[in-house]
């Protein structure tokens, strides 16, 4: 990586602020195994959608680990092939895929937390997959550019 910490930082900073991720809770009729399948063909720079068990804990760590994810994006050191994968990664806490999917991916259950980079995904997604939308998540993202490489996202009720 031929920048900085603050320069890969302030870069971050700018493509972050053009996110606007947001969570619902979610269910449908139809096999949670294909609508896996089908968010995991969204994808590209900043875009990403992802089905996780319904599961207030996890729900907690989506925006920190979005921040974590879309850096490991910038800085290009992803494990994962995807941006939404990556967040699994630290959502679930471990850093194997597999693991990250049985421990915090939308499993048998129709009850899911959709998550996405912007409202347009997600109702797009849904209305597309027959997905009934239920209470939306808060999301806060709070970014800065500091000496310290400082950010504090939250997510939750």
């Amino acid at each position: 990586m031929g920048s900085s910490s603050s320069e890969t930082w302030a870069s971050f900073i700018r493509s972050a602020e053009k996110m606007k991720p947001v969570a619902y809770y979610a269910s449908s009729s139809m096999r949670i195994k294909e609508l896996v399948e089908k968010a995991g063909g969204i994808y590209g720079k900043g875009k990403f959608l992802l089905l996780i068990a319904d599961d207030n804990r996890l729900a907690g760590r989506l925006a920190p680990a979005l921040v974590n994810a879309a850096l490991r994006q910038e800085e290009g050191e992803m494990r994962a092939r995807s941006l939404a994968l990556e967040i699994l990664l630290f959502v679930s806490g471990t850093m194997r895929i597999d693991k990250a999917i049985e421990k915090a991916g939308a499993a048998k259950s129709p009850a899911f937390i959709i998550f996405g980079n912007d409202k347009e995904t997600v109702l797009g997604f849904s209305k597309e997959n027959s997905v009934r939308l239920g209470e939306e998540l808060e999301m806060i993202l709070d970014l800065e550019i500091s000496a310290d490489v400082s950010g504090t996202a939250f997510i939750g009720k």
